[in-house]
């Protein structure tokens, strides 16, 4: 068996990316030309910081509502929103204020629980994880149309 292969050049990408929709151009501006200029070094695989070009609006809220579930278990899945209700949210109705704080507050209270109601109910053989996944499409299903209709209102 003949197998091609090509080195891969890694390029780390670092900057102070400001947390706020008001910084979000300035963000994604400084992310574009650190990659262009990462591209024209020969890299083809580059890493961004944490979180560059989005907010952590939705997993503090998640933590500020469910702080005594992180207190009693020692972890809670409030990331599960930041991963998929928002970034949707956002997608299919923008980045206005009202877009993302409401999805940002819509995912916070649901989809957490949810994601451990789900895993608690799993069988044993099937890693736990699959609530979360499974909390991510639910919550956006069920999240993105409610958003949509209160902008239309």
């Amino acid at each position: 068996m003949n197998v091609s292969t090509s080195p891969v050049r890694v390029a780390v990408v670092q900057f102070d990316p400001q947390v706020g929709t008001q910084n979000r151009p300035a963000n994604l501006n400084t992310s574009l030309s650190l990659a262009l200029e990462a591209v024209n070094n020969g890299a083809n695989l580059i890493v961004l910081p944490e979180l560059a070009n989005t907010g952590y609006l939705s997993s503090l809220l998640g933590v500020l509502v469910w702080r005594q579930q992180w207190r009693k278990r020692g972890w809670y899945p409030t990331y599960v929103p930041l991963v998929s209700v928002v970034p949707a949210v956002v997608l299919a109705y923008g980045g206005s204020m009202t877009v993302i704080v409401s999805s940002a507050l819509l995912g916070a209270l649901v989809a957490p629980p949810l994601a451990c109601s789900i895993a608690g109910r799993l069988p044993s053989y099937l890693h736990p994880y699959i609530g979360n996944v499974l909390s991510m499409a639910i919550s956006t299903v069920l999240i993105v149309p409610t958003i949509g209709y209160w902008l239309a209102q």
